[in-house]
């Protein structure tokens, strides 16, 4: 509600109590997918560096009490890596995730596919990008993510295009 109203910093805050909150009730999976408004809230801010800061506190005190929780932790980790301009970094979380998340968690899954499609994508391997897309969206269909799958299907509709494919696209 306070993000719908431009009071981020506001948001913010409570999105890391409701994570830190969460995490105390031993409530792993709901303090990850916390993190993941924390995630949403700084890439709207540029706020990246303290939700980094954030994320790997929370990850380092997930990694011993719920993998699957710590992996949707260390992918968004990764995704607000990559948008603060370190691919490498984005990639070895990225996969680092993509290794430990279970199958059950198949949109999370979808999600830190495409946010490691994106490294792909910024460094024009649009073959490679493509690959990793067509895993997500088929997760996304599966699941009824109409508006998500649709998205992406623009998107990868421009790496078609910058392919050379625009008959595919």
């Amino acid at each position: 509600a306070h993000a719908d109203t431009g009071e981020l910093r506001e948001s913010y805050e409570r999105a890391v109590h409701a994570a830190e909150g969460w995490l105390a009730r031993g409530r792993t999976l709901e303090s990850a997918r916390a993190f993941s408004l924390i995630m949403t809230l700084a890439l709207q801010t540029g706020q990246h560096r303290e939700a980094i800061e954030t994320g790997t506190r929370l990850h380092a005190r997930l990694v011993r009490r719920d993998r699957a929780a710590a992996a949707i932790v260390r992918a968004r980790l990764g995704a607000l890596r990559l948008y603060s301009g370190d691919p490498e970094s984005a990639r070895r979380d990225l996969d680092a995730a993509l290794r430990l998340l279970p199958p059950r968690l198949a949109i999370e899954r979808a999600e830190a596919e495409v946010h490691r499609a994106t490294v792909e994508f910024t460094a024009g391997r649009w073959t490679l990008y493509l690959t990793r897309t067509r895993r997500a969206l088929d997760s996304y269909r599966r699941a009824g993510y109409w508006a998500r799958g649709y998205a992406l299907l623009v998107n990868m509709a421009e790496a078609y295009i910058y392919m050379g494919d625009e008959p595919v696209a």
